[in-house]
C-alpha cells in the first residue's frame, strides 16, 4: 500500500482519518469487510484501554 493510504475504519480511525484529510491526503481505501467489521466492533474496547 502507498505511505500516503489511509485505511478507513471509522470511527475507529477517524483522528486518522482527520488528520489525513487537514495533510491533503486523496487515497483512503476500505480494508478486508471480515477485518473491519471486527476493528469496529472492538473499537471501543481499544479506545478506552479494554482490549
Amino acid at each position: 500500500m502507498k505511505d500516503d493510504a489511509i485505511i478507513i475504519l471509522d470511527p475507529v480511525n477517524q483522528d486518522v482519518i482527520t488528520d489525513g484529510l487537514n495533510n491533503g491526503i486523496r487515497t483512503f481505501v476500505g480494508g478486508n469487510c471480515t477485518v473491519s467489521l471486527m476493528l469496529m466492533s472492538l473499537g471501543g474496547l481499544f479506545a478506552n484501554d479494554l482490549g
